[in-house]
Parts: C-alpha cells; sequence; structure tokens
C-alpha cells in the first residue's frame, strides 16, 4: 500500500523509466533511479561548467596578456618620441664637439700631451656621436629602402664579414636554406643581425661555445603570433647561442630602451630596442627563448612578399 501511495505522487516519465507498474517493485528501486538519473544530470552540468570556466579563464588571461602588450607598445612610442626630441637637439651641440678638435689637433705636434687630450675630448664627442645616431634610429618608426630581398644571402654575406671579428674559441654554425623573398631594408636588417650575433658571442662568458644562424620557413609562427590578421607566408631567422642566458626577469625586460646587462662603458641598452623596432616596421615579429645555463634564442619572422618578386641576393653589395 505504501509503493502505491507513493508511486501515485511520481511524475509518470519517472515511472515509464524505472519500468514501475502500480503495486510491484518498491519505493527503494524508484528513488535510486531517480536519483541515479539525476546525478547524472548533474555531473553533465557540471562538466560543462567546468569548460566554460575554463574558456573564461582563457580568455581573461589571454585579455591580461593582450592589455599588457598594448601598454608595452605605448610606453616604447613614448620613450621613442621623448628620445627622438632629445637626440635631435644633442646633436645639433655635439657639431662644434666632433668638428673642433679636428681643427686643434693640426696646430699641435702630434704625440704631445696636448695632442693626446685633444684625441680623448675628438673620441669621447664621436663615440657620444654614435650614441645619438642609435637613439634616432630607435626612434624612427619608417623603413628608408626597402627593396626585394634574398635573405639568406644576405645572411651569408653578414656572416661572412663578421666571422674573422668573433673570438677563436667560438664557432659560428650556419644553417642557411633558401627561402621565399621578403621586402626589407639591407642596412637595417644587417644592423639586426649584427646586434644579435654581438650580444650572443658576448653571453659566452668563458669564450668557448658555439653560436648558430638559422633561415628557414617560419612555419606558419607568424600566423600564429597574428591570428587576427590576414595568412601570410613567412621566414625564420634564427640566432641561438651555448651563453649564460637569462632568467625570466631580464628576459621580459631586454627589449626595453636603455637596459642592459653589461658594466657600464660596454652598452647603451638600445641595441634590442632598435632590432625590435626594425623588425616591428617590417611588419615581423621577435621572439626570445632563454634559460639560465642554457644560452638564449632569439627568432625573427618576417612577412614573405608576393610570388615571383625578384629578389637581390646583395652577396657582395651589403657591406
Amino acid at each position: 500500500m505504501a509503493a502505491l501511495i507513493y508511486t501515485q505522487a511520481l511524475p509518470s516519465w519517472v515511472l515509464a523509466a524505472t519500468g514501475f507498474a502500480a503495486g510491484a517493485g518498491s519505493v527503494w528501486c524508484i528513488a535510486r533511479a531517480v536519483f541515479g538519473r539525476r546525478m547524472a544530470e548533474l555531473e553533465s552540468t557540471k562538466r560543462m561548467l567546468e569548460k566554460d570556466v575554463a574558456e573564461i579563464r582563457r580568455l581573461e588571461q589571454q585579455r591580461k596578456e593582450l592589455y599588457a602588450q598594448l601598454l608595452h607598445s605605448q610606453k616604447l612610442e613614448a620613450l621613442g618620441t621623448l628620445a627622438g626630441g632629445v637626440a635631435h637637439d644633442l646633436n645639433n651641440v655635439l657639431v662644434p664637439v666632433t668638428s673642433l678638435p679636428k681643427l686643434i689637433l693640426e696646430k699641435l705636434t702630434p704625440g704631445s700631451r696636448e695632442y693626446a687630450s685633444v684625441e680623448l675630448i675628438l673620441a669621447a664627442g664621436r663615440r657620444a656621436r654614435d650614441l645619438v645616431r642609435q637613439v634616432l634610429a630607435f626612434s624612427r618608426n619608417t623603413i628608408a629602402d626597402r627593396k626585394p630581398l634574398a635573405l639568406d644571402g644576405l645572411v651569408d654575406d653578414v656572416l661572412r664579414k663578421m666571422q674573422p671579428s668573433l673570438p677563436e674559441g667560438i664557432a659560428l654554425d650556419r644553417q642557411l636554406s633558401p627561402v621565399p623573398p621578403v621586402e626589407a631594408d639591407p642596412a637595417q636588417l644587417e644592423q639586426v643581425l649584427s646586434v644579435l650575433l654581438s650580444n650572443a658571442t658576448q653571453a659566452i662568458t668563458d669564450g668557448v661555445g658555439t653560436v648558430t644562424v638559422e633561415v628557414a620557413d617560419d612555419g606558419g609562427r607568424l600566423a600564429a603570433l597574428r591570428p587576427s590578421s590576414a595568412i601570410v607566408p613567412g621566414v625564420r631567422l634564427t640566432v641561438r647561442d651555448t651563453g649564460c642566458g637569462m632568467d625570466a626577469v631580464t628576459r621580459g625586460c631586454i627589449f626595453e630602451p636603455f637596459f642592459t646587462t653589461k658594466e657600464v662603458g660596454r652598452g647603451t641598452g638600445l641595441g634590442l630596442s632598435i632590432a625590435h623596432g626594425i623588425v616591428a616596421g617590417h611588419g615581423g615579429e621577435i621572439s626570445v627563448e632563454s634559460e639560465p645555463g642554457n644560452g638564449a634564442r632569439f627568432d625573427i619572422f618576417l612577412p614573405c612578399i608576393a610570388a615571383g618578386a625578384k629578389a637581390a641576393s646583395l652577396r657582395g653589395v651589403a657591406a
């Protein structure tokens, strides 16, 4: 009788799902079936909620990363504008500092104490002039002379010129594959490669190691770095070393203007900032991977130009 009373209070779909017929079975069987179905529904809802929460967290992390990139870009733009204005004024101030000592040297006896002192003034003025040029290059947002360029040819030419200046204990490993041409300023790309090679050799503090330079297809990395833009085939220029490496804090600051880990007198902290600006001006991306004691790897991704465009190899021309 109790079973019949309980079953009359249950919905018809419960009775149908459990196969319960009035006057047969037990309340416990019905309750277990109802609770089992309810638990299955709750478990399904839980999985859906967990999936939604994971997606929300991923989107929130992506939003934070994009916001951090925006702030960094705005900071670099502001610093570039400020540095460019200061550099123009300082360049005017340096004109007499770099020109008048030359006139004074003509009136002094070579080898004298006064001659050596004026030479020091001239050398300091030239160093200041070079620093101003670096600042001006950092503040520029335009590319002066872009043309179709075979990246592997340019890199090979730069490496041939720079290899004699490398320390004897450092081996240079070339891995240059033919790639589609890019539209670029050869002088500026040569400057980027020179900065990366210089940093790589200086990171090998014991003077014995290997610097590897690679040119290859980017494998879709440029499109992955810029998912919101049109898919453009790209090429990759990689410079990696077996040096001391960098920690996470250093990696987060290396592209900031005037940041350097070198001692006073050995670096201005503008090399990688300028390289970052040049790569960005070419529509590319630059990334770094490094761990303390495991060396560093810099990857530069540049977009290719239309198929069929003629590219200058610049072998012997990029000097």
